[in-house]
C-alpha cells in the first residue's frame, strides 16, 4: 500500500515537471512571436514597407518593453525540449543553463527601450536608435541562446 503511495506520488510529480516545462516552452514561443511580429512593424518602416507612423512606433517601444520583461519567466531551467517540427527556432540548452545571463540581458533590453522611448520623432532617427538596439540587444541574444532546426 505505501509502495503504490508513493508511486502515485512520484508518477503525479513527474507528470507535473513535464507539463510545467511544456508551459514553459508554449509561454516562450507566444512571448518570442509576439516580439517577432512587434520588431517586423518597425522593420517594414525602415525598409519603406510600410509609413512612418509615430504612434505605431511609440506602441512597439512600450510593447516590446514589457515584452522584455517577462523575458526570464519564460527561460526557466531545466526546461529545454529540443526542436520542435512546429517552429524553425527553438531555445538552445546552453541557453537555459545561464539563467542569470539571460536575466541580465532581458533587463538591459527593457532599460535600452525605455530610455528610447521620446527620442524617436522621424524615420531616421527610429534607424538611429532602434539598429543599435536590434543589432546589440535583441540579435546579441539570439545568436547564442537561439538554434535553428535543420
Amino acid at each position: 500500500m505505501i509502495r503504490t503511495i508513493v508511486v502515485m506520488a512520484a508518477v503525479a510529480i513527474g507528470v507535473t515537471a513535464v507539463k510545467a516545462q511544456g508551459d514553459a516552452v508554449t509561454a516562450r514561443q507566444v512571448l518570442m512571436k509576439e516580439n517577432s511580429d512587434l520588431r517586423g512593424k518597425l522593420s517594414r518602416m525602415l525598409r519603406n514597407q510600410e509609413p512612418y507612423n509615430q504612434a505605431v512606433v511609440d506602441d512597439v517601444f512600450k510593447k516590446l518593453a514589457a515584452v522584455a520583461h517577462k523575458i526570464p519567466s519564460v527561460f526557466p531551467p531545466n526546461s529545454y525540449k529540443g526542436p520542435d517540427p512546429k517552429f524553425r527556432y527553438y531555445a538552445s540548452a546552453k541557453g537555459l543553463e545561464n539563467q542569470a545571463d539571460i536575466a541580465a540581458r532581458a533587463a538591459n533590453l527593457e532599460k535600452a527601450l525605455v530610455a528610447a522611448q521620446g527620442k524617436i520623432t522621424d524615420l531616421e532617427s527610429l534607424k538611429a536608435v532602434w539598429t543599435p538596439i536590434n543589432d546589440n540587444q535583441c540579435e546579441a541574444c539570439h545568436t547564442p541562446y537561439r538554434a535553428r532546426r535543420d
